[in-house]
């Protein structure tokens, strides 16, 4: 499974805050976004970037790695 590196990210997360985007979703087109490195660290950039709703589709059965309540209270 590929996910986005770094260097893209950052890039996206400084384009969004300057375009003032206010929802995102973060598509698991390359597969299960819960995998993802990082994947809390992600919402919270993208929240301090000014991102207001971000919407994950997920299968769920990692929510036992984060906690379903660190999940929530971070997306």
């Amino acid at each position: 499974m590929t996910h986005m590196p770094d260097e893209i990210f950052d890039r996206v997360v400084q384009a969004v805050g300057e375009a003032s985007v206010k929802s995102i979703m973060l598509s698991p087109n390359l597969g299960e976004p819960l995998l993802a490195p990082g994947f809390l660290e992600k919402i919270s950039r993208l929240r301090k970037a000014g991102v207001e709703n971000i919407e994950v589709t997920t299968n769920g059965t990692l929510f036992h790695k984060f906690g379903v309540d660190r999940l929530l209270s971070s997306a």
